[in-house]
């Protein structure tokens, strides 16, 4: 593999996982072989050395290691980020039961009744169908722009105080800013950014499908809403 300014020669660096330890870098990928820090002589090697003086700004000193890796994390696979959204759908479940009942209790009666009208012209032999509900589709979207709201509030409060939402934290996934090793919180703003735009995302058909497919074609394994925050999900 051709080195770049980005990557470090092959040997021995501060293992990324936080060990305290030293981890064999082949050039390429991390090795599985560690040992105490300093070796056999308790000082790197001179191209090593100087490698790591310059690059002492980076995080750890170093660029990121293996493919997949984030820091001391390894990037979340695209399953574990579907199991994350299946248990935030049942964690949404009762609140939007609730939003549902409070305000199309009286819309869904009217569409039923509206219904059985339409069945009993169609009986009858009439081509001529009873007048669609006047409100209806206002209340309909005033329901939907409301669990919208719910929805990125969710994604955003958890995601900044918390470090992701609860089927994330349940799947131990984490929301950090992309190339923050620290694997920190991403604030209010990048939160609120990536939130957001997630749920408006996911209520276009053909976008929300791209988005949700996003993390299977980049290196990264990032959304559409990841990349436009600046933030990768990582598995710890």
């Amino acid at each position: 593999m051709s080195q770049t300014s980005h990557q470090p020669p092959a040997g021995w660096y501060p293992d990324p996982a936080g060990s305290g330890d030293e981890r064999y870098w082949d050039g390429g990928t991390w090795s599985q072989v560690t040992r105490p820090t300093g070796g056999l002589h308790g000082t790197a090697q001179p191209q090593q050395a100087q490698w790591q003086q310059g690059h002492a700004q980076q995080p750890y000193g170093y660029a990121p290691g293996a493919a997949g890796t984030h820091g001391p994390a390894r990037l979340a696979g695209w399953w574990w980020r579907v199991l994350a959204s299946i248990v935030d759908s049942l964690v949404l479940l009762i609140p939007f039961a609730m939003v549902q009942s409070f305000l199309l209790g009286d819309a869904m009666v009217t569409l039923e009744q509206w219904s059985y009208d339409v069945l009993a012209e169609a009986e009858r032999g009439s081509t001529t169908l009873p007048a669609f509900p006047q409100g209806l589709l206002s209340d309909y979207f005033g329901y939907l722009l409301v669990v919208m709201a719910l929805t990125a509030a969710y994604r955003v409060v958890l995601v900044a105080t918390a470090g992701g939402t609860v089927g994330q934290l349940a799947c131990g996934l984490r929301v950090v800013r992309e190339g923050d090793h620290s694997l920190g919180r991403i604030g209010w703003g990048t939160s609120a950014v990536r939130g957001i735009l997630a749920v408006i995302l996911f209520q276009v058909p053909v976008l929300g499908l791209v988005n949700a497919l996003m993390p299977l074609f980049n290196r990264n394994r990032q959304t559409l809403h990841d990349l436009a925050a600046k933030t990768v999900v990582v598995k710890k």
